[in-house]
C-alpha cells in the first residue's frame, strides 16, 4: 500500500507508518488481515468513514483491531487486527455502518441565505386602486 501510494497525505503516511511501527514490535508473529468492499458511491462512502476518520478511529478502539484503511485504489476496507475474532467484529461494524448511512438520509445541504428579503407590495394595490378612482 506505501508502495502504490494509497496515502495521499502526509497525515495518511505517518499513521501508516505509526501502525508498521507498532506491528514491528509486536509480540504476535501474525496479523490477521481481512476487507470488505466500500460503497460504490464516494458521498456515502465519506458518510461511513465520518468526518476525520471518526468511526473508523471509534471502530479501530471497540474492536481492539490494529488499523482500518479504505484502499480507493480498489475501493475496499481494509482490516488488519491481532485475531479473526477482533477484525471480523469489526468487518461487521462497518458492515452495520454502511448499512446504516443507506438507510438514512443524507442531512439537508446546508442554506445560501439565512433570511430572504421581500419588498411588501401589499399597499401598492391600494394605491392603484385609489389613482383609478381618481381619474374615473
Amino acid at each position: 500500500l506505501t508502495a502504490g501510494g494509497c496515502f495521499p497525505t502526509d497525515e495518511a503516511k505517518s499513521e501508516a507508518n505509526a501502525f508498521l511501527e507498532r506491528v514491528s514490535h509486536s509480540p504476535l508473529k501474525t496479523w490477521t488481515f481481512g476487507f470488505i468492499p466500500a460503497p460504490p458511491h464516494s458521498e456515502i462512502t465519506r458518510r461511513v468513514i465520518g468526518k476525520n476518520g471518526y468511526y473508523f478511529k471509534m471502530t479501530t478502539t471497540l474492536s481492539e483491531v490494529g488499523f482500518i484503511w479504505h484502499n480507493r485504489d480498489r475501493n475496499k476496507f481494509l482490516f488488519w487486527g491481532p485475531s479473526p475474532y477482533n477484525v471480523v467484529k469489526a468487518m461487521n461494524a462497518i458492515r452495520w455502518r454502511i448499512h446504516k448511512v443507506y438507510a438514512t438520509p443524507p442531512p439537508p445541504p446546508p442554506r445560501l441565505y439565512s433570511h430572504y428579503e421581500i419588498e411588501d407590495i401589499s399597499d401598492d394595490e391600494e394605491e392603484e386602486e385609489e389613482e383609478e378612482e381618481e381619474q374615473e
